[in-house]
């Protein structure tokens, strides 16, 4: 990942840079049965989020994929 300033804390050690979070409100039967098909395939329910925003963009003309690895400015 290339940024344009290396950020780092008091001690010298660079500091990661994370996305901002969001949280879907869904019932909870719905993030159980998430976490229940992401185990059985062996990936994480943040992959399943992925996918679903993957969809809803190609729905309508746009790339999750180059915006999510985009820089906000």
């Amino acid at each position: 990942m290339f940024l344009k300033h290396r950020i780092v804390n008091f001690l010298g050690a660079e500091l990661r840079i994370a996305k901002p979070r969001q949280f879907a409100n869904a019932n909870p039967a719905v993030l159980r049965e998430l976490r229940k098909i992401a185990e059985a395939g062996d990936v994480k329910s943040q992959d399943l989020y992925g996918e679903g925003l993957r969809e809803v963009f190609k729905r309508r003309g746009l790339n999750f994929d180059n915006m999510d690895r985009r820089e906000e400015t």
